[in-house]
């Protein structure tokens, strides 16, 4: 499938050749390709891709013809993204540099040296200094700091990337689309293109949700669902968050946002997996039907949805964005089994068979996923090691795992530093564990 929602923000390519283009004037092209962008958003059918594709081109046939080189690049490139044929060789083409006469150069002042010297070193450090803030996701702090770089260069492509991404983990998503379309460069195109694909697709469903603030969590629901909905859920919250917190000493530092959605919206346009009961990117994404929220046994599976997605909030604040997926899921799940028990069967079926994965195995993550048993074998496997190490060492240790992931160590470095354990004497005592337990 080819990505529909790069639309408008693309800066890379050329004008196909030959394009024929109305008897109009640019108000009109600019209108026309408004209107369609909008609908776009809200049904992204074929017919409107052909029809938003074609205003492009003829837009970007005019603009050539105007000479402005550029702007037709752009439009041509988005036509491209919705499927027109732009051919290669006209998107490979370079726009032509003007030439400035030698009076021209003469009569210019001399540039100062060390103004561009200063201006550079100032907008270098407001930068570093945002990052090292994101990181520490003291996001009011980075923004101001992008801001700043904005006001000393106005074009900085990573100032506005940084800036989309905070204000899309601060739940502010057309801010966050309109500084990655113009993030966008030929070098980070794939990178910015995800990004705008997701958001172009959370916009029109997150648009129509509720906001209901809480001391960790910024929720946000439906709003055919009752405001009790709100209230059962920041209890829920509020008790996985001190439950976890509790079990790895640590807080969260900014807000979590929480997004509830009506079960048929999340299958449709939120979860990646087809396996996943909910989801975890940034935002605690989760499915709820209306009405449900008084039934004690969806109250359940929404506690234990909660529970595991926190558990992933909790893990990624401690060990950054490096902690291996079977730690990850293996931590998420046994907070989820505090909740409802995590099934075993395929595990202990498989092992009967000899087929369980070994503990090295598990490092390849999402590598191992060949079909629906495999999938189930690492959850249950990652979640029983895991169930293993707790018992063995302590949550505490699990911490001080997270904490030297997050200070740049290997796995098997922050076993031996945190556990005193090689990998494979660890591997040892696990099966041991696992054939007296499971």
């Amino acid at each position: 499938m080819r990505n529909k929602n790069f639309i408008c923000f693309l800066l890379c390519s050329v004008l196909a050749q030959g394009i024929a283009f109305p008897d109009t004037d640019e108000d009109k092209f600019i209108s026309r390709i408004q209107s369609l962008e909008s609908s776009y958003q809200i049904s992204q059918n074929q017919e409107l891709e052909k029809q938003l594709a074609k205003v492009y081109l003829d837009y970007a046939a005019y603009l050539k013809a105007q000479q402005r080189v550029k702007e037709a690049r752009d439009y041509a490139a988005m036509a491209k993204t919705l499927g027109a044929d732009v051919p290669e060789s006209d998107l490979a083409q370079k726009e032509a540099v003007p030439v400035i006469s030698a009076a021209t150069l003469a009569a210019m002042p001399a540039p100062s040296p060390d103004g561009f010297a200063m201006q550079k070193a100032i907008v270098y450090h407001l930068f570093e200094d945002g990052i090292a803030a994101f990181k520490e996701k003291n996001y009011p702090l980075a923004e101001e700091q992008m801001n700043k770089v904005l006001k000393e260069n106005p074009s900085n492509k990573y100032a506005h990337e940084l800036l989309g991404d905070i204000c899309y983990l601060t739940q502010r998503l057309n801010e966050a689309k309109a500084h990655w379309q113009q993030a966008m460069t030929r070098e980070n195109m794939e990178r910015i293109n995800i990004k705008l694909s997701k958001v172009q697709k959370e916009i029109p469903v997150e648009s129509k949700l509720k906001i209901a603030d809480e001391e960790h969590f910024l929720i946000r629901y439906d709003r055919t669902q009752k405001e009790y909905s709100s209230y059962q859920l920041k209890t829920i919250l509020r008790e996985a968050y001190r439950s976890i917190y509790q079990d790895l000493g640590a807080s969260l530092e900014e807000k979590i946002v929480v997004l509830l959605y009506d079960p048929e919206v999340f299958d449709t346009s939120v979860k990646t997996e087809h396996w996943s009961g909910a989801l975890f990117d940034g935002k605690i994404r989760v499915p709820l039907k209306a009405g449900e929220e008084t039934n004690e046994e969806q109250v359940n599976g929404l506690k234990k949805l909660i529970w595991h997605e926190l558990g992933h909030v909790f893990v990624y604040e401690i060990g950054g964005k490096d902690v291996p997926l079977w730690m990850h899921e293996g931590i998420a799940q046994y907070e989820e089994d505090k909740i409802v028990p995590v099934p075993v069967e395929t595990f202990q079926n498989l092992k009967a068979a000899g087929k369980i994965f070994s503990f090295s195995q598990l490092s390849l993550g999402s590598k191992l996923f060949e079909d629906d048993q495999s999938i189930l074998l690492f959850y249950q496997e990652s979640f029983l090691i895991m169930k293993f190490l707790i018992k063995r060492f302590g949550f505490y240790k699990i911490s001080k795992l997270l904490k030297a992931i997050a200070n740049g160590e290997s796995m098997d470095s922050a076993f031996l530093s945190v556990l005193n354990l090689s990998p494979d004497e660890l591997d040892r005592q696990w099966q041991v564990w696992q054939r007296q337990n499971v």
